[in-house]
């Protein structure tokens, strides 16, 4: 009986070794979520006039948000505007124009979805990124055809059993609830859930 008891300790000892070691180098993927302080909307839309373009102006329902996409520990920018077509002006700023939204359904080539989202420039709404934007920016985007939205946050979001800093999107009543995330190439749009009533 001794022996055996000794066996088992020995046994348990083991194993409870291995697990922390397993535990040790295969730690949490959880990414930290740095509170950045809000921006200024008027240092805001000085910097989206200078590097993409006075023509977009700020959505005064939607503040810009600033969350660190790729994992840098730099501010990146997100503002949601009005705007002229973004391929008018593309080449003078040098910015990206992308369509994640739609390439989530299958066909995403925004020269030919921009169509999609009407020709009206007071009804058009962007998302415009710019990561670091507080230095000289390391990549500018424009992303078009945005889904409507009741509320736009930064958050978390599981993708392949990864948790990514995103942006999250609420339409409300019933609606998608979706988000924007870096994949460390391109934006990316995803649907999640449903919105509740409430939101």
């Amino acid at each position: 009986m001794r022996r055996f008891t000794i066996v088992s300790i020995a046994v348990l000892f083991f194993f409870s070794l291995v697990g922390s070691c397993f535990a040790k180098k295969h730690p949490a993927q959880e990414p930290v979520v740095q509170n950045f302080p809000a921006p200024d909307p008027a240092k805001v839309q000085a910097f989206i006039a200078r590097e993409f373009g006075s023509g977009y102006k700020l959505i005064s329902s939607q503040p810009p948000l600033v969350l660190d996409f790729d994992g840098d520990g730099t501010e990146d920018l997100v503002a949601v505007t009005s705007g002229p077509n973004p391929f008018e002006e593309q080449g003078k700023y040098n910015y990206k124009v992308a369509d994640p939204y739609d390439e989530y359904f299958g066909y995403g080539n925004p020269r030919v979805t921009i169509q999609f989202g009407g020709l009206d420039p007071d009804r058009r709404r962007f998302l415009l990124i710019a990561q670091d934007w507080l230095h000289t920016p390391k990549s500018k985007v424009i992303l078009i055809n945005v889904p409507e939205f009741q509320t736009l946050k930064v958050g978390t979001f599981m993708v392949k059993k990864k948790i990514v800093r995103a942006i999250t999107g609420a339409e409300g009543d019933g609606g998608v609830d979706w988000a924007i995330y870096w994949d460390g190439k391109k934006y990316r749009w995803e649907a999640f859930g449903m919105s509740s009533e409430n939101n």
